[in-house]
């Protein structure tokens, strides 16, 4: 097993580099040792064709409680963020947390979630149109029926739709959760 007193294998004497060559040539190596402050399991992609990057620069490196992409805005946060603003940023903030919401049901990185692709086309059925209207009402407290969803079909259209609605920060949606995103008729239901 390599410990950081075993003779190194490299003419540089990096010991990352001698650890990787005594993996390679299959002895034991003691990453412990190596990296005694720790490290966390990354998931990498499972097919070569996706091209994101996963490694993470030191510099850029942001701790969990530090980073504001972490938390989803509360339903007050993104209201008052909305609130008084013109539309063309309102459609903006909208589309973020739309993306958000779409990326986490469909299991994408956000950034990926594309702006004028039609749900359907994503894999959003009457289900998930349901869930993503139960996810606008609880942040925005807006009372919209699942088929609003497909009436506009992309994420464009329906931030433009939403960003047109009255959304005031101490806005209650009326009537029980359900009832705002169920079908309007079995037939609707089924897309």
């Amino acid at each position: 097993m390599i410990t950081p007193d075993a003779a190194p294998l490299s003419s540089g004497g990096d010991a990352l580099v001698d650890a990787a060559l005594r993996f390679a040539a299959g002895e034991p190596v003691d990453f412990c040792a190596l990296f005694p402050e720790g490290g966390e399991v990354v998931d990498l992609p499972t097919s070569p064709l996706d091209r994101r990057r996963f490694w993470i620069d030191a510099a850029d490196a942001v701790s969990p409680e530090h980073s504001p992409h972490l938390v989803s805005p509360s339903r007050a946060g993104l209201a008052h963020a909305l609130a008084g603003v013109d539309e063309g940023a309102r459609v903006a903030e909208l589309s973020a947390f739309l993306r958000e919401q779409v990326g986490e049901m469909l299991h994408l990185h956000p950034p990926d979630v594309p702006d004028d692709v039609e749900w359907v086309g994503l894999g959003i059925d009457s289900l998930r149109a349901t869930e993503l209207s139960n996810r606008v009402r609880a942040a925005l407290g807006l009372n919209i029926p699942s088929k609003t969803v497909f009436e506009h079909a992309t994420l464009r259209k329906l931030a433009a739709h939403l960003a047109g609605l009255p959304i005031s920060p101490g806005s209650r949606a009326s009537g029980p959760p359900g009832e705002a995103s169920a079908p309007d008729s079995f037939e609707e239901g089924l897309v």
